[in-house]
């Protein structure tokens, strides 16, 4: 049977893909399919087959026979229902159905996937996807205001920069632009806490909105050590965050 590896590919990584395959077609191993599905998706766009590996590590119920009900040190989590699965693959399968590749688009279905690795994993992508299509609504997503906000949240608290970012931009926005959220409940000190971990993250618009954030409450001191961090990340180039922590563990963003 010809293999579907490409011949000049270094005889290592043959080696690899094929132990990839035997592994995931054989012991079912959540982490081996991810491998492999990022394999055909990155070397040869075979999204099709991407996405069915994706979706066997993602929903892998026959992994919880094989590998039993604990999780491991690689990231491989047991769901309530006793199977086992890779947060990372469901955090990439999502995308694939938001973006059709190699399958229909589907909202409904790239919730699912997002519920999965967010609710039951804590993944930093996924939560962070989760929030703002939560936010946001569809036909086949309801709008979840307070939901997408603590997803949101979880994902700032484990060092995504982007949702910290948003965390903070849900808080600051009209009473109109999100109803459903509730502002009362600590509402500057939770703007704060934000901006201050996106800004230790290095994502230099959370420092400068910190930074008018005390300029509005008066507060000169603290403003003035704010604008200088974001002149100092912005003279530097490095104020988009790229290369900060993402997560821990099975949080950490994938793809």
């Amino acid at each position: 049977m010809a293999s579907d590896t490409p011949q000049a590919l270094d005889p290592e990584l043959e080696e690899r893909i094929a132990a990839f395959t035997s592994d995931c077609e054989n012991n079912k191993s959540p982490i081996a399919c991810h491998q492999l599905a990022e394999f055909q998706s990155v070397v040869h766009s075979d999204f099709a087959k991407s996405f069915h590996l994706y979706h066997s590590s993602c929903y892998n119920e026959a992994a919880a026979k094989v590998r039993g009900a604990k999780p491991d040190q690689q990231g491989i989590v047991t769901g309530p229902s006793g199977s086992s699965f890779y947060p990372p693959s469901c955090f990439n399968l999502a995308r694939q159905y938001l973006s059709g590749r190699g399958v229909p688009k589907s909202d409904a279905h790239a919730y699912k996937a997002l519920t999965r690795a967010c609710d039951e994993a804590g993944h930093v992508g996924a939560c962070h996807h989760l929030g703002i299509m939560l936010l946001s609504g569809s036909p086949a997503v309801p709008k979840d205001e307070p939901r997408g906000l603590k997803c949101l949240e979880r994902a700032c608290e484990a060092g995504d920069v982007s949702s910290c970012h948003a965390v903070a931009s849900v808080l600051l926005a009209p009473a109109s632009k999100y109803p459903g959220v509730d502002k009362t409940e600590k509402k500057d000190e939770r703007i704060v806490k934000a901006l201050d971990s996106g800004c230790k993250g290095g994502y230099a618009p959370c420092c400068f909105n910190l930074a008018g954030y005390y300029k509005r409450n008066g507060d000169t001191a603290n403003f003035n050590v704010y604008k200088a961090i974001t002149e100092g990340l912005v003279k530097s180039g490095n104020g988009s965050g790229v290369g900060q922590v993402q997560g821990k563990g099975n949080t950490k963003r994938v793809g």
